[in-house]
């Protein structure tokens, strides 16, 4: 079903180094991806939420760091979202803006 709400939910950043374990997903986090959740799985996106943002709060000002891409199931114990680092693809962005 889908929601009558717009949803959100509040994942911290996990260190690459991190989320490249072996009983993570063993090396394959690139430079061009983000991984945030919880090690617990309590939340997490799930499918139907890809393309959204993944944003963080700096100084007052709200900016866009990732796009939500893809994960091991949903909400699973040690496999956290895996999301789009824009800061790769900025670049890109601004081409297809001219």
């Amino acid at each position: 079903n889908v929601s009558a709400y717009l949803q959100y939910a509040a994942v911290p950043l996990i260190d690459s180094n991190v989320c490249n374990q072996y009983d993570m997903y063993n090396g394959s986090i690139t430079s061009s991806m983000i991984c945030a959740g919880y090690l617990n799985g309590s939340i997490d996106t799930c499918q139907g939420d890809s393309g959204g943002p993944l944003v963080t709060k700096r100084n007052g000002t709200w900016w866009l760091v990732g796009d939500t891409s893809w994960g091991d199931g949903c909400a699973r114990a040690y496999k956290p979202g895996v999301y789009g680092n824009m800061t790769t693809f900025l670049e890109w962005i601004y081409l297809q803006m001219r």
